[in-house]
């Protein structure tokens, strides 16, 4: 019988190095919205889902908003990374990198990024989602300024 410390588990890295299967996962989907709950036994609620970023005014504001990322299918340790581009393709944000690790494909893993950023340019920024530094999405995110409203008198 083999003795305690033989049982122990062992690292994720360890795992893959002797050998494990490694399949690449898919991008299930990848939202942008206001905030998402965590809900015991339940997941997660997403609210506020949303395609454009609207701001009235010239002040320039800090604009918070999550990108909630579903991967699965896939196998193994893997990397994920968002950047998001101005209309001119420069980028204005990018996520630090998130490693998750999927144990077989019927396993699924959602990452979170948090924003905080201030946007300058309107018109349509592009979010970029990345694993292991190859681009898996990307899709159109509005930013509109409109004029502020006349005072009333």
């Amino acid at each position: 019988m083999p003795t305690r410390s033989a049982r122990r588990k062992r690292p994720k890295e360890e795992l893959l190095s002797q050998g494990e299967p490694k399949i690449r996962p898919s991008l299930q989907f990848s939202i942008v919205c206001e905030m998402v709950q965590q809900v015991a036994g339940r997941g997660a609620i997403v609210v506020g889902l949303f395609d454009t970023i609207n701001r009235t005014g010239d002040i320039p504001l800090q604009n918070q908003f999550v990108i909630l990322n579903g991967w699965t299918s896939g196998m193994g340790i893997w990397a994920e990374h968002v950047v998001v581009t101005d209309p001119g393709g420069n980028p204005v944000l990018e996520t630090s990198e998130t490693r998750f690790w999927l144990q077989s494909p019927f396993h699924r893993h959602m990452v979170q990024h948090n924003i905080v950023v201030q946007l300058t340019t309107p018109g349509l920024h592009t979010v970029h989602v990345y694993l292991n530094n190859e681009e898996a999405l990307s899709y159109q995110l509005k930013f509109e300024i409109h004029p502020q409203p006349a005072a009333l008198t």
